[in-house]
């Protein structure tokens, strides 16, 4: 065979009924290579037994002894072992079909491990691979984070509360308060300048929605982020 793609997985969605699933995305060794996993409502399950058809079959599957659950994702991984198991001896001759199969197997894992490093976090390309996070046993129940100059570093669980907290305080600032302000007053649901009861003035445009507001004697309402 040829392997001349870098697709190495297949996901389908169960439908509750269906018990055999394709491989025809990717090419693969050995059934041994394929790992299936059935992934309910984002965690990844138990579900029975299955195997794997022969690579050199016209159209390898995955068959399952009862049916994934309707709506699961049912996911095919090429995951090839990195054994080499053929006999390169002096005088002995090679079969052609070895001889491919050896060189397809190194591809494909390649292919694989740059697939799963493409799932790990990274630094960028141009930045050199000298950081180091701390050992097992001075890391140990602390989490990680970094310091002013970018290199891991240890956070205790009071650290990261401040962080998050800070973190939702940014996230409800003025620009996307108003932001939320436009919208409403652009799906029509009332505006600046809403009429009170007894006079006055609605500056805000969340006051007001749906028409007068109750305010009796007169006055004003204003932007409660104003001044």
């Amino acid at each position: 065979m040829t392997v001349t793609s870098t697709i190495n997985r297949q996901e389908s969605i169960a439908d509750g009924s269906a018990t055999i699933f394709p491989i025809s995305d990717f090419t693969y060794a050995d059934a041994a290579d394929i790992a299936v996993f059935v992934v309910v409502y984002g965690d990844t399950v138990e579900h029975g037994t299955f195997a794997v058809s022969d690579p050199q079959e016209s159209s390898p599957s995955v068959t399952f002894d009862t049916a994934p659950p309707d709506g699961a994702r049912v996911i095919r991984q090429r995951d090839s072992l990195a054994l080499q198991n053929q006999e390169w001896r002096d005088g002995y001759s090679v079969p052609l079909p070895a001889h491919e199969t050896a060189h397809d197997r190194r591809a494909m894992v390649d292919i694989d491990m740059s697939a799963k490093l493409a799932r790990t976090l990274r630094l960028p390309d141009h930045e050199a691979a000298t950081q180091t996070i701390p050992m097992a046993t001075n890391r140990a129940g602390y989490g990680l984070a970094f310091g002013e100059n970018g290199a891991p570093t240890l956070s205790t669980k009071t650290d990261m509360e401040v962080v998050e907290g800070i973190d939702k305080v940014d996230r409800l600032d003025e620009p996307l308060i108003n932001s939320m302000i436009a919208r409403v007053a652009n799906l029509g649901m009332g505006g600046a300048g809403g009429t009170v009861a007894g006079g006055g003035h609605v500056s805000h445009p969340l006051v007001g929605i749906g028409g007068a507001s109750p305010i009796i004697g007169g006055g004003s309402v204003t932007d409660p982020l104003e001044g």
